[in-house]
């Protein structure tokens, strides 16, 4: 059974491990199949959950409820005329938000008649229908904001003449009038307004940055970063840092496996850090503590209760039993409360919301050498890099050591190590000088037979 739920990812916090604990989850149940897809902390300290509701075979609506504190359920409305149904697959996102009078605005998709549209519905705080809209375009949108207190921006993806899937960003005024519409050769998955008031968003391999008019700034794309050229791989959401950097997550495939990533990077777009081989990737919350809470879409084999896995900064993991089955979005409550829903796979007419809380606890010391208790080879800091990056590893007991370096065709670069070592902590300073970009591998091996393989970038 599928059951993985979220990471918490720490490493880009100095010395830290943090301590979650579940405050309450409620599961809602309806009369058909339905899934838990976002979910937003309201102004009256209660919570909106927008997900899906099978009508009959091939019809789904959408639904919205809400709950008050404590999760239970205030009301919940299906939406969606007679003649429409709402198209739905597993990577959709839909997105909602609160405005300052409480009212709602919520993105989905419309199907009607072989055509699939962008739709928009704004409704006040008890769920009224205000206003809805079906957009022009042949496809869907899938992540909303506000841009100034009364206009919002939409993103998602359409479908051109050939069928192929490309992106789009569209601003629209409180009655949901199109502004402007700015269109990209690729899928848009996130869309946020920066403290500046620039625009940031990811899809596919792509991260592009515009101004409040739609004026690109700039477009970087990162497809060296991943290990696949599949077309699902690529970023799924985006936040920015209380100090004006962002950190996205995503998917990639590795071995027909979805395998989650986060990556970091500065303002201007320049690379700051890739970590991936994790099992997440969906939805992405910061904390002003420096911690990083990562949906997992997808879920992930596992053992009967579910995992929570905690990342720190020296990217070693450690395991936290759960009880949920496929997380598909997390919210911030306060800087160490969170919201998350999903679905359980197990139970097909019910969605989950839960609240937990993240206790950071300071460590005072770093790893002793006797508390180590297995052999590990780190991913590389910073990755991409240029030109030089700090490779660490752990050894279990004293060892004949060897790291060294390959290029992508399996060449031996260079060998970093090469002697016997104590147990304990070790790290070595790689320079990249003198190679090109791309990728590369490094594999630590002992006398101990522990062999082990990473793979970096040069980005220059």
């Amino acid at each position: 059974m599928k059951k993985v739920l979220f990471l918490l990812i720490g490493f880009f916090l100095q010395n830290s491990i943090a301590q979650i604990d579940t405050v309450w989850t409620k599961t809602h149940s309806f009369k058909s199949g339905t899934n838990g897809y976002s979910v937003k902390a309201t102004k009256d300290g209660g919570f909106l959950v927008i997900g899906d509701i099978e009508i009959s075979n091939d019809s789904n609506k959408i639904l919205l409820l809400k709950t008050n504190e404590r999760g239970d359920s205030l009301w919940s409305k299906v939406y969606g005329n007679e003649n429409s149904q709402f198209w739905h697959f597993p990577e959709l996102k839909f997105d909602l938000i609160e405005n300052q009078d409480r009212s709602i605005v919520f993105t989905g998709a419309q199907y009607s008649e072989q055509n699939i549209k962008p739709y928009l519905v704004k409704l006040d705080s008890l769920g009224n229908l205000i206003w809805d809209k079906t957009y022009t375009m042949k496809g869907y949108a899938n992540s909303i904001t506000k841009i100034t207190d009364t206009d919002y921006l939409f993103s998602g993806s359409y479908f051109n003449y050939d069928e192929s899937e490309v992106g789009f960003i569209c601003r629209i005024n409180e009655n949901g009038d199109t502004l402007w519409t700015r269109k990209f050769d690729f899928s848009i998955s996130d869309i946020l307004v920066s403290v500046n008031d620039s625009i940031l968003a990811v899809g596919l391999t792509k991260i592009l940055k515009l101004n409040k008019s739609g004026k690109i700034i700039w477009i970087q794309d990162y497809s060296e970063l991943m290990e696949s050229s599949n077309e699902r791989r690529g970023f799924n959401s985006i936040v920015e840092t209380s100090n004006y950097e962002f950190i996205t997550t995503g998917i990639d495939f590795q071995f027909g496996v979805h395998s989650g990533f986060i990556f970091k990077i500065t303002g201007k777009g320049d690379s700051l850090n890739f970590q991936n081989g994790f099992a997440g990737g969906h939805d992405i919350v910061w904390s002003d503590d420096n911690s990083i809470f990562i949906g997992n879409h997808f879920g992930l084999e596992s053992g009967p209760n579910g995992e929570i896995y905690s990342v720190q900064n020296d990217t070693t993991f450690s395991f936290f039993l759960g009880t949920f089955v496929l997380l598909r979005s997390i919210n911030k409550i306060t800087e160490t409360e969170f919201v998350i829903t999903g679905s359980h796979e197990a139970e097909k007419n019910s969605l989950f919301i839960s609240k937990v809380i993240h206790n950071p606890v300071t460590k005072t010391n770093l790893i002793k050498p006797n508390l180590v208790k297995s052999f590990n080879l780190f991913q590389n800091y910073p990755n991409p890099f240029n030109p030089t990056t700090t490779i660490s590893y752990q050894l279990k007991t004293k060892s004949n050591v060897q790291l060294t370096i390959y290029d992508i065709s399996g060449r031996e670069v260079k060998t970093l190590v090469n002697k016997r070592q104590t147990a304990g902590q070790h790290s070595v300073d790689f320079d990249a000088s003198g190679l090109s970009s791309g990728i590369y591998f490094y594999r630590l091996s002992t006398s101990s037979g522990f062999v082990q393989n990473r793979k970096m970038v040069v980005l220059k």
